[in-house]
């Protein structure tokens, strides 16, 4: 029994010091819903919630997610996931489930992000040469790892994104909770003798 016992607590420090091999970037490109639109849809895993009007467009080429706030008084998602705020929102979750902001790449003015865990940032970027061009932020820290969720808040006229990049990971596979489970049982054993 000790050797079981020995065998649980060295495959449970294994687990908990192991970095999540399984971990994958999801990238949630303009592109993959219906335009314009005031409801919820789920892309990549992601549950995507306006607050009322968001639409898909093409700038120089390029798909450009813009919110804004024209016809908010009148096309307002009833189904709104996030917390009603002033100007146009879009909410961001996985259902549940933890993930982190990586990067996000913008077209001029996007505003403000605010995450679950406090981070907030504003990305207000134009070339002074060449105008509205895309540009990539990249996250780290605390506050953009392990959110519940995400906002992207416009109070402005139009203003867009091009890709969300987060990293996520998958739900354990059943074997895991059956493993800790065995080695909680075992430990369990041990020490009754």
């Amino acid at each position: 029994m000790k050797v079981i016992g020995m065998l649980a607590l060295v495959s449970l420090g294994i687990m908990a010091v192991m970095p999540n091999a399984n971990a994958k970037f999801v990238t949630v490109a303009a592109g993959g819903s219906p335009w314009p639109n005031y409801e919820n849809w789920e892309q990549d895993g992601f549950r995507m919630s306006p607050s009322c009007h968001i639409h898909e467009g093409n700038s120089d080429g390029l798909a450009v997610f813009w919110i804004d706030q024209s016809g908010c008084m009148v096309n307002y998602n009833t189904n709104f996931l996030g917390t009603p705020t002033k100007g146009s929102v879009l909410y961001i979750d996985r259902g549940g489930q933890t993930f982190s902001l990586v990067a996000v790449k913008t077209f001029g003015d996007a505003e403000g992000l605010v995450s679950s865990k406090g981070g907030s940032v504003s990305l207000n970027y134009m070339d002074p040469m060449l105008g509205w061009v895309p540009h990539t932020t990249v996250f780290s820290g605390g506050p953009w790892r392990g959110i519940q969720s995400l906002l992207w808040i416009s109070d402005e006229y139009e203003t867009g994104i091009m890709s969300f990049t987060f990293k996520v990971n998958p739900m354990p596979e059943p074997g895991t909770p059956v493993l800790v489970g065995l080695g909680l049982a075992g430990i369990a054993l041990s020490r009754r003798r």
